[in-house]
């Protein structure tokens, strides 16, 4: 156990250092475990001591620290938590891709945008037609004030508007999944990719994620070389 793993001694020492330095400006999570070894190769105890270190650890960082950070400033929107656990997922696709590769097995991360499901319904319920599925919407059992009237406050409603009016058809959605995985229909006569994306609102996000990525990098590239060491240096630094 790591002391990141226990968030009320992150609390506890966000507050000290709040009474002892004043405010806190920045904050830097760098604590983290390598688990050497192929999925398939690791217990599920392993897998969730890593995962609770390297990104339930940071979570507890961040739920510390954000109410010394976010003081004065606004929000963008409630996307962290979900965004963190599809971009897990994401990671272990590509992961899986290699390791499997060699036994000729594929894996394949299929990534749908707004979808008619019942998956943003409220409450509970199977009516899935009706968009009364409410089972995989779940809400923090804590709503602080301070987030009334950000971007993250607007998500919520934003979720409520969108839901049963989603433009992607899921019968076309799983048709597509199908056709890739057992090379028929659209996929025939092409390998299945690691990533697959579902829907033309999906796509717009993520091209214009990469756009952004690389504008970010190119803006960045001398600094990021900078810190490769020096031809002649010898030693270790």
């Amino acid at each position: 156990m790591t002391d990141l793993e226990v968030g009320c001694i992150i609390s506890g020492v966000g507050f000290i250092r709040i009474s002892v330095h004043g405010r806190i400006t920045h904050v830097v999570t760098c604590a983290g475990n390598l688990l050497e070894g192929a999925v398939e190769e690791a217990s599920a105890k392993e897998a969730f001591d890593m995962f609770n270190t390297n990104v339930l650890g940071t979570c507890n960082v961040v739920r510390a620290a954000a109410p010394y950070l976010r003081e004065g400033t606004k929000v963008a929107g409630q996307r962290a938590a979900l965004a963190t656990s599809k971009w897990a997922v994401s990671g272990l696709t590509e992961g899986l891709a290699e390791e499997l590769r060699p036994f000729g097995v594929d894996v394949c991360c299929f990534e749908p945008g707004y979808t008619r499901t019942g998956f943003l319904a409220s409450g509970s319920g199977n009516d899935v037609k009706n968009n009364n599925g409410g089972d995989h919407r779940v809400n923090t059992a804590r709503r602080l004030s301070a987030y009334h009237g950000t971007g993250a406050d607007a998500m919520r409603g934003a979720l409520d508007a969108y839901n049963g009016k989603q433009p992607g058809d899921v019968g076309k959605s799983a048709r597509v999944i199908v056709d890739v995985l057992t090379g028929a229909g659209v996929g025939r006569g092409k390998e299945v990719p690691v990533r697959l994306l579902l829907g033309a609102d999906c796509l717009e996000a993520v091209r214009a994620k990469c756009e952004g990525t690389l504008r970010l990098v190119e803006e960045w590239e001398t600094v990021t070389v900078s810190t490769m060491r020096d031809e002649d240096e010898d030693g270790d630094a």
